[in-house]
């Protein structure tokens, strides 16, 4: 900021076809930060005060100084599909401390950097009569993907049952929608950032392996949803049935697979049967091997995408 002015007049000073109107709309759903001055890249040690903090309505008439530091989101991300859910209907069990609830596909579990309205976090909050910023995130599922979803209310909540994902206290069971069979039994990939394109995982097959051996590490090594050793990251799933599924009505072969996580890795399922040469149904971030032309061949999904993917069971032991 170089002059001294009201939020909403900067602006539209600053931004073309921003009046007071978009500009409230740009507060409304998350699209503005600002702070004191330029915050470093890394908030670590940064007293509170000085980092940037997310502007809402209520800000509209603030006055900035010479010096302020604003982003501005002008083409925040949407996901459209949250006003078509029925909200009260997703909620499986609303206890005292915690929320599960079937999150629907096409929609953020959290808010994103540029739009805090359009999520299950903040659409399960109004639906319930929630304060914000109440619910508590303690897994994630993709976009595109559906199905259970627990919420903490409580942070003591929140780190209790993050820290039984993380110790495998937990069993998680996915449905995967695929055009392909996968073999049943055990696959362990070893997988790593991938160095260019967009932001994903690379996926290598591990063939020589003790099964009995990857069991029992899995049970003195973290491999729950807090990451784990550094380096190539191990990734074990177990196919438990692939059965194929007749429609009359669709000309291709579609097979519906389930699937216990053994470690959560990101995007584990999704790279791992794209290694398998058996790539979701929807999928456009992973292909199976010899598919892909490189990073051209692949993207990010569209919040409007779904994918052949959904949480269907998580035991507590």
């Amino acid at each position: 900021v170089h002059a001294s002015a009201r939020l909403l007049d900067f602006l539209a000073s600053r931004i073309d076809g921003v009046d007071d109107v978009s500009g409230k709309e740009l507060l409304d759903i998350g699209a503005v930060w600002m702070a004191p001055a330029a915050p470093p890249r890394s908030t670590r040690g940064v007293p509170r005060g000085e980092r940037a903090r997310r502007l809402t309505v209520k800000d509209a008439a603030l006055a900035l100084e010479v010096g302020n530091y604003l982003r501005v989101h002008v083409s925040p991300k949407r996901f459209p599909a949250a006003y078509d859910v029925d909200w009260r209907g997703c909620v499986l069990v609303n206890g005292a401390e915690f929320i599960v609830a079937h999150k629907p596909a096409r929609v953020s579990v959290v808010p994103t950097v540029d739009n805090v309205r359009e999520s299950c976090l903040a659409m399960l909050e109004r639906e319930l009569g929630i304060e914000r910023d109440t619910l508590k995130p303690i897994h994630r599922l993709d976009v595109g993907t559906e199905g259970v979803l627990v919420l903490g209310k409580t942070s003591a909540f929140a780190k209790e049952f993050g820290d039984m994902l993380a110790k495998r206290e937990c069993t998680k069971v996915y449905r995967v929608l695929t055009t392909r069979e996968v073999p049943l039994g055990i696959h362990v990939h070893d997988c790593v950032p991938a160095p260019s394109g967009p932001r994903r995982m690379l996926f290598e097959l591990v063939e020589n392996y003790n099964e009995a051996e990857e069991i029992a590490k899995l049970r003195i090594r973290d491999a729950g949803e807090r990451g784990g050793e550094s380096g190539p990251q191990r990734c074990v799933l177990r196919v438990l049935e692939c059965a194929r599924m007749t429609d009359a009505a669709n000309d291709e072969c579609q097979y519906e697979t389930r699937v216990e996580l053994l470690t959560g890795r990101t995007h584990q399922i999704r790279g791992q049967f794209a290694a398998l040469g058996a790539p979701l149904v929807g999928e456009t971030l992973y292909r199976a091997p010899g598919e892909s032309n490189g990073d051209d061949d692949v993207r990010m999904q569209n919040p409007d995408e779904r994918l052949g993917l959904q949480a269907s069971e998580l035991h507590v032991h």
